[in-house]
């Protein structure tokens, strides 16, 4: 009968650096890009800072308790999601007039534009925190 030779997989690995990790991850960062929306060039950053994303979170939630007793009013968060994603990813300052933002928020589309462009694994990060405070799937 013929013997089975087995091979480990795993003999051949190397262990790897943090600078050789910084170095191959260079090459993956995404650069700022520029989408054109009815004639205007807009400015978009696929992937924000970790500082960022927590200003970013920290927004959202404000937005969307209420300041007396910091309940979560859950038909808001799509909304102030939506805006503060426009705000953080595409450079863009929106009217300070909620009917106003409301109206570009569901009556253009910005908002899909700017999350097609803007890093998923990111995205759904942040989601999911927002999942995990409000209870709110966005």
């Amino acid at each position: 009968m013929p013997q089975k030779i087995m091979v480990n997989p795993m003999s051949d690995v190397k262990t790897i650096t943090a600078r050789e990790i910084q170095q191959i991850t260079s090459t993956f960062e995404e650069k700022t890009k520029y989408i054109m929306w009815h004639g205007k060039r807009i400015k978009i950053t696929p992937l924000i800072s970790m500082e960022e994303v927590f200003k970013l979170v920290s927004k959202i939630m404000c937005g969307c308790t209420r300041r007396d007793d910091n309940i979560v009013i859950p038909e808001s968060v799509d909304f102030v999601f939506r805006v503060k994603v426009i705000e953080a990813y595409g450079n863009i300052r929106l009217p300070e007039d909620v009917d106003e933002q409301y109206r570009i928020v569901y009556g253009t589309d910005i908002v899909c534009l700017i999350l097609n462009e803007i890093n998923q694994n990111q995205l759904n990060a942040i989601q999911n925190i927002i999942y995990a405070y409000t209870g709110v799937k966005i």
